[in-house]
């Protein structure tokens, strides 16, 4: 050192003041700590203090701005302490080494370093150095950092553009209200240090906007794939620092209103961007496990076990609704409680999609109540789900007031659905049925069995059929429906591939009482029992469930045998069939229900029907009756059962009778004369006893006009 001092002196005392001036010196300013090094500045002495101004240097390899050292009292019988401020430019990563090796390594150097802090910062530093080296060195000062950037504990997660003060002593730190960007995305974070049973933890506390691109990047869930947006979103963590100790936790949770992002998964959990929903995640760590907690308002509670280094839940417990779950320690995921609606197609989408991902849980228990379920069309209340299965979805039991089976989906070698129900019931009029096809593609084939099927309250029995994918849809093979009166058969082809959906059908119905039966099946018709079979071959707009008469198209075949009809009076006939010759047997039998029972008995019922857009029209539907023959023609509305028909009633008349007995009222010459005419000339007497009408209104209510004979 080279400088100049002054000493001034009185009689009576010693008066000692002074100035050194020094340069390309090195200071150690206190034992362990790094030294500044090529220093140049000045020292003032007075009788009490020292004090040290150096104007320029380095501390390992940093630029000194300003440093101020004070040496006081010198003279004491003790030993001074050396009070020092300091200012430098520098980067974090240089600030890391010097407090790596001070001896502040053992404190504030192990409280900084799971931030990895980086960039560049301006250090305003205080020590109280006492050179009594039974004291402690007193440290305080503040790190200014403008354009920096650190990690997140457990997730290593970069924030950058790191702009704020970090206030520090030899034992803690805290920031508040610094500002940083999480990617790309702006972040206030506050952090600080605490100490609860000797144990120092690190708390942070970030708010901001949180993007969809940065959950799908740091957490490889496929679930978050199906996040799009930003939202505001507060995180705190609470990590354990050094010393480690064993099975500490280590907890983070974030919560988020989701406002702003949208959740492209089905259902319930599914959201638009708009929408609200309350949620908090909270992560913990002990013994090699992570404990996940997912809370969804009103929606969702689930918590989870992992390993620590994977992401394959060992155990876990979700429950739907506004319920709680459990912290459960069997290998398995328990999911119950209750959802409002789900749909069951867009699940198995989801599903499907996930199947190439890797197995996130060993076992799986379900079983949910469901308010309002879609399944393919079907939509049913109230209606529990309950499953067990390992790998692939197995069997599936549901059960509610209108639905109660298994179902088996992707069974071992075989890409089908198996579906055996006790009893399904269907109600179109109140829409429980879409009106197209549920189905994006025909992808398996399905095999359906029902013991009680029941179709708009009507109880139909038994049902089967296969449906087999095709490039069109489904083709449906061997449907029989079995019902105590009525059997229906047949095969068809339901397309919805291309832009319209339609359903192609051929089959038979056949019953020991028809005209009931298709009472019972919905569709309006005025004839009663009656043993025979419609040949049928339709096409309609929709799936199979979701025909209407007024777009039926197609050809019907009817042959029914001993029936009767209602709203036909024969008249003059019932009076001929009485005394028929070919009735005598009937009569001998004490059978007289051509007679007594309401409308027209017959003994056979032949005709071809075409439908077209909801009317049925024939050229000749022909009934033949113990009294009469009755030949019909023109069309009647399935819809409003309206009818526009033309009848022709021909009583039967006995060829060995001499019915002109009857006809001329007791005139036994006329009547005879007349007999012999008819057996001479050919059937005038049957022109003579053939009645025309004319029948209007529905088959409830119709309204029947005789014609005029033709002279």
């Amino acid at each position: 050192s080279q400088g100049l001092a002054k000493l001034n002196y009185s009689d009576d005392q010693l008066d000692l003041n002074g100035v050194c001036h020094f340069s390309d010196v090195n200071l150690q300013y206190a034992p362990e700590w790094p030294a500044i090094v090529k220093a140049e500045g000045e020292v003032n002495i007075n009788q009490k203090t020292a004090t040290i101004n150096v104007k320029a240097g380095q501390i390992m390899g940093a630029p000194i701005q300003s440093l101020t050292a004070s040496v006081a009292p010198l003279n004491s019988d003790s030993l001074p302490t050396v009070i020092l401020h300091g200012k430098l430019s520098s980067t974090l990563e240089k600030g890391n080494v010097f407090l790596k090796t001070s001896p502040l390594n053992d404190s504030l150097a192990g409280l900084l370093e799971p931030l990895d802090l980086k960039g560049q910062m301006q250090l305003d530093l205080n020590l109280n150095i006492p050179l009594d080296s039974n004291e402690k060195v007193k440290v305080f000062g503040t790190l200014s950092i403008s354009d920096g950037k650190f990690k997140t504990p457990q997730f290593q997660t970069v924030l950058t553009h790191l702009k704020g003060d970090f206030h520090f002593t030899e034992q803690s730190f805290d920031v508040f209200h610094a500002i940083c960007h999480l990617h790309h995305q702006p972040v206030m974070v506050n952090i600080k240090t605490t100490e609860i049973n000797k144990i120092k933890s690190l708390e942070i506390s970030a708010t901001g906007q949180l993007s969809s691109q940065f959950l799908q990047k740091q957490f490889s869930s496929p679930l978050l794939q199906k996040f799009k947006g930003t939202s505001l979103f507060s995180l705190t963590v609470d990590f354990p620092l050094i010393p480690v100790y064993s099975g500490l936790d280590m907890n983070w949770s974030i919560r988020s209103n989701l406002q702003g992002m949208a959740i492209d998964l089905p259902g319930f959990i599914g959201k638009k961007s708009e929408d609200l929903r309350a949620t908090s995640l909270t992560m913990g760590s002990s013994s090699g496990r992570k404990k996940i907690h997912l809370h969804i308002d009103n929606f969702l509670d689930a918590k989870l076990m992992m390993a620590e280094k994977s992401n394959r839940a060992s155990m876990g417990n979700i429950v739907f609704g506004n319920q709680d779950a459990h912290w459960i320690t069997d290998q398995v995921l328990l999911i119950g409680g209750e959802i409002e609606q789900l749909k069951v197609e867009e699940w198995a989408d989801f599903f499907q999609h996930l199947t190439g991902s890797e197995k996130l849980f060993p076992s799986y228990h379900i079983h949910v109540l469901i308010d309002h379920l879609d399944s393919y069309g079907f939509k049913l209340d109230k209606t529990w789900v309950a499953s067990h299965f390992v790998d692939k979805p197995s069997v599936w039991q549901v059960e509610g007031p209108s639905i109660n089976g298994t179902i088996l989906v992707n069974e071992i070698e075989s890409d089908y659905i198996k579906i055996d129900l006790n009893y399904l019931k269907v109600d179109a009029a109140n829409k429980s049925l879409v009106s197209t096809s549920p189905f994006k593609k025909a992808s398996k084939f399905i095999k359906f069995n029902c013991k009680q099927f029941e179709y708009n309250q009507k109880k139909l029995g038994e049902i089967t059929f296969e449906l087999i994918p095709h490039p069109y849809g489904y083709e449906i093979k061997n449907l029989d429906i079995e019902t105590p009166i009525s059997e229906v058969s047949g095969n068809g082809e339901w397309h919805f591939s291309g832009q319209e959906t339609y359903t192609l059908f051929k089959g038979s119905f056949v019953s020991d009482t028809i005209g009931n039966a298709l009472l019972d099946w919905g569709y309006p018709t005025a004839i009663r029992e009656g043993k025979g079979s419609i040949q049928y071959e339709f096409k309609w707009p929709n799936g199979p469930l979701q025909l209407k008469l007024d777009g039926l198209e197609g050809e019907v075949e009817l042959k029914v045998d001993k029936g009767r009809i209602l709203g036909i009076d024969p008249g003059l006939g019932r009076i001929m069939g009485l005394l028929n010759l070919t009735s005598i047997q009937r009569r001998l039998q004490l059978d007289f229900s051509d007679l007594l029972k309401k409308g027209f008995v017959f003994d056979t019922m032949r005709g071809k029907f075409k439908v077209k857009h909801g009317l049925a029209s024939t050229e000749s539907l022909k009934i033949d009756g113990p009294s009469s023959k009755i030949e019909m023609s023109g069309r009647a509305n399935l819809k409003d059962k309206g009818i526009d028909l033309n009848l022709s009633v021909i009583p039967h008349v006995g060829s060995g009778l001499p019915i002109a007995a009857a006809i001329a009222a007791g005139n036994p010459l006329f009547g005879a004369g007349v007999w012999v005419i008819d057996r001479l000339t050919g059937s005038k007497i049957k022109k003579i006893s053939q009645h025309q009408y004319h029948v209007t209104g529905t088959w409830d209510a119709p309204k029947i006009e005789e014609k005029e004979k033709a002279k």
